[in-house]
């Protein structure tokens, strides 16, 4: 999880503080997750896809390919 909200994250081009307040946690609680030393909460999590661009499956590695 913490490799996806760090590059969705710069994708989007934006700082840690600046995520940290549009889903409303610490830029340290940001840190802790990039870093893989906190999990965000279920619904800080929805929070997250949402400001992210992407879904939570995503950022919990449960994407599948349904192409297949």
């Amino acid at each position: 999880m913490s490799n996806i909200i760090r590059a969705q994250r710069e994708k989007l081009g934006l700082p840690q503080t600046q995520l940290a307040h549009l889903i409303g946690v610490s830029k340290q609680t940001v840190c802790e997750w990039e870093k893989e030393r906190a999990f965000p909460r279920k619904e800080t999590l929805v929070k997250l896809a949402d400001v992210l661009n992407t879904t939570t499956d995503r950022l919990l590695n449960r994407e599948t390919d349904h192409t297949a």
